[in-house]
């Protein structure tokens, strides 16, 4: 064999040297940028151990299909989604610092408001030398730390345990997602409260993972993750609907339904007494084998176009439907009722942080209104927590309570709450906030000092009427 063979057999040789070995991520500082090799593929096994000296005892599985299984049943959009072709598989392998193992993102799904991150860690990075790993807290993803500059980060938060049903272990890896808000705009272009979640975004940025295992913060290693999102792919179908509820106080008609994978928009249009407006519809879509999602209830105007409003589900069917049912409910409208009640302070002790009461204060419309509690929080905010109870959840109208300035496109009017002290002090503004069938009304302290007694009056009273009616859609493909 001549020389000049030898060298080339000897330079293949070291090539695959170092492929088997694994070469996994570099970094360099370029104008204040991390850079990384485009060679970060993990190429080798994770190492065996002993199971008993694992956490906790997630399921074990032998195939990589039941893997995929896992994944469907935590995310139901994710095999839509591969089908799709919307996620990035970066299979990329980092370090954990000080531990004996690595974390592997595999596959990401970036859905606009929020994104997935489906990953593994080694079990070995999961065990405690010379101490009983049982007794040790889950692991858990604490932060998602995306490295735009050396100096200047963008984090979203995490924090949710992986308890036995949230894991699986596969070779030697516990699998497991995470659910993440996008944090990675820079701030010089816009602010991140302020930002559109669903305008198109593709960019490869370097991503930090802040794992707690055993009750301390561990750092992964930096590596390249493309994080890619496009809104036209996201979608799936269209749908039209047919047929219209009418009474002499509303007129309700579906008109469309568009499906995608980021979100689901309903338009329906809704007419009625025109002194009342209409907040919310309550429901479900149906789609294949029954499988549901609910309606997020408050509605948004749909600009120049008359009596239409749109209502956003941010979650999709596991697969695409040939039709959809939706079934409402009830409508929920703001009406013309007050209530008032009066709240004698000298019954409670006002130290307590927390004072748990349960009794209706006032009846109105077939619905108790009850005093669930009063807290008092650090901060000196003094909260009274009300509920709406209807004497039979099946009646025709129901109070409702009223939705909340966050949830109420053009907000609520705070005067609707007026509470008066006999202290001499009132107050025609009283912040609230309202989930479900929950209200939360914050008192102010001038109102509470010096006081025996305050009056609560509540007007313009939102209730919800009984519709009870299927809506079916037109295969419009």
């Amino acid at each position: 064999m001549t020389v000049k063979k030898k060298w080339q057999w000897g330079s293949i040789a070291l090539i695959l040297l170092l492929l088997a070995a694994g070469t996994y991520i570099s970094t360099s500082e370029r104008n204040g940028k991390l850079t990384f090799s485009e060679d970060y593929k993990p190429m080798r096994k994770a190492k065996a151990v002993d199971k008993e000296e694992l956490p906790a005892s997630w399921r074990q599985v032998s195939r990589k299909e039941d893997v995929e299984s896992f994944y469907q049943k935590a995310v139901p959009g994710y095999s839509l989604a591969r089908e799709q072709e919307v996620m990035t598989s970066p299979n990329v392998s980092a370090r954990i610092q000080n531990r004996d193992g690595r974390v592997q993102i595999n596959n990401v799904w970036h859905s606009g408001k929020r994104i997935y991150l489906f990953y593994s860690i080694d079990l070995s990075a999961l065990i405690e030398e010379n101490e009983n790993s049982r007794t040790q807290p889950l692991p858990m993803l604490e932060s998602l730390v995306w490295n735009e500059t050396k100096n200047n980060d963008r984090k979203s938060m995490h924090g949710r345990i992986v308890h036995q049903p949230k894991g699986m272990v596969f070779n030697n890896r516990l699998y497991t997602v995470a659910r993440v808000v996008p944090a990675h705009k820079p701030l010089d272009e816009v602010n991140q409260d302020q930002r559109d979640p669903f305008e198109p975004f593709n960019q490869t940025i370097p991503t930090t993972m802040n794992l707690n295992i055993g009750g301390k913060v561990y750092s992964s290693d930096s590596v390249a993750v493309q994080y890619r999102y496009q809104p036209v792919d996201h979608k799936l179908k269209e749908y039209e609907f047919t047929g219209t509820y009418e009474t002499d106080k509303i007129r309700l008609k579906p008109l469309s339904l568009s499906l995608g994978l980021d979100k689901t928009t309903l338009m329906v249009k809704v007419e009625g007494d025109s002194k009342k407006s209409i907040l919310a519809i309550e429901g479900d879509l149906l789609g294949a084998d029954g499988e549901r999602l609910p309606v997020v209830p408050y509605l948004k105007p749909v600009p120049e176009r008359k009596n239409v409003y749109e209502m956003t589900i941010h979650a999709s069917f596991s697969k695409v439907p040939d039709e959809v049912e939706l079934r409402v409910a009830r409508i929920q409208f703001r009406g013309d009722a007050s209530y008032t009640f009066n709240l004698d302070l000298s019954d409670y002790d006002l130290e307590e942080r927390y004072i748990h009461v349960n009794k209706t204060v006032v009846e109105v419309e077939g619905t108790n209104v009850k005093l669930n509690k009063i807290s008092n929080d650090p901060s000196n905010r003094f909260s009274v927590h009300l509920t709406y109870e209807p004497e039979n959840h099946d009646q025709d109208i129901i109070l409702s309570g009223f939705p909340s300035p966050s949830e109420q496109n053009n907000g609520y009017p705070a005067e609707t709450i007026h509470i008066t002290s006999d202290n001499g002090k009132s107050d025609s503004s009283a912040p609230s906030v309202s989930w479900g069938n929950h209200t939360k009304l914050d008192v102010k302290p001038k109102l509470i000092e010096d006081a025996e007694n305050i009056q609560i009056k509540v007007t313009d009273v939102s209730y919800s009427r009984k519709v009870g009616q299927s809506f079916y859609t037109r295969d419009e493909n």
